[in-house]
């Protein structure tokens, strides 16, 4: 038997809206992949996605989330020491279980991962943390702001924490809408998305 799951997928709609000066993608709206049968073109053409619309929860067996601070919940409020990867007691996929339910849930988001942090081998690799030897029917992702310099253009714009060291606002927007465009970056998503349904797709439960 194999575990099999549907997966929200949040890319990092904020900065990539900002940099493209596109509206962003209101809130109850996302993207699922529910086709885990699909062929490896059918994903690396994002073919299978189709809108979903949150609505009354559905019960779920287990539950993963994969992902950065924007999934992490920094500064929602901890319980006792914060931990390494700042995971805050109100983050949204903490809420979403609460709702849910889950049998399990996997929490693994941590902030300032980009796409190397969640996949295989990489340092601290989520992917390789996340157990399929338990049930996992719902899962989220939001990962890629890191990767196209949120600190930087959050330091520059915002907070400029080194002052003039800190850069230009223009500069730092302008380097990450180079990335945001760049294949690299658009290879690096399909490999986690695709990492992460193979995982769940052919690894077998016990």
């Amino acid at each position: 038997m194999y575990t099999q799951a549907k997966f929200v997928v949040v890319v990092f709609s904020y900065l990539a809206a900002a940099l493209q000066q596109q509206p962003l993608m209101a809130p109850e709206t996302q993207y699922s992949l529910d086709n885990l049968g699909a062929n490896h073109q059918e994903i690396s053409t994002l073919s299978g996605f189709r809108q979903l619309r949150y609505g009354r929860p559905s019960p779920a067996t287990g539950f993963v989330a994969f992902g950065d601070s924007y999934s992490a919940g920094i500064g929602t409020g901890v319980e006792g020491d914060e931990n390494n990867c700042r995971q805050g007691r109100h983050a949204y996929p903490q809420l979403m279980a609460a709702d849910r339910r889950p049998t399990t849930f996997q929490f693994l988001s941590c902030t300032g991962a980009t796409t190397s942090n969640v996949m295989a081998g990489g340092d601290g690799s989520q992917l390789d943390l996340f157990d399929v030897s338990v049930p996992v029917d719902f899962g989220l992702l939001s990962i890629g702001g890191n990767d196209l310099g949120f600190f930087e253009v959050i330091n520059a714009c915002v907070f400029r924490f080194y002052n003039f060291y800190s850069g230009t606002c223009e500069d730092a927007l302008a380097h990450s809408r180079v990335l945001l465009e760049s294949d690299e970056f658009e290879i690096r998503l399909r490999i986690v998305v695709m990492e992460i349904l193979d995982k769940i797709r052919w690894e077998k439960k016990p």
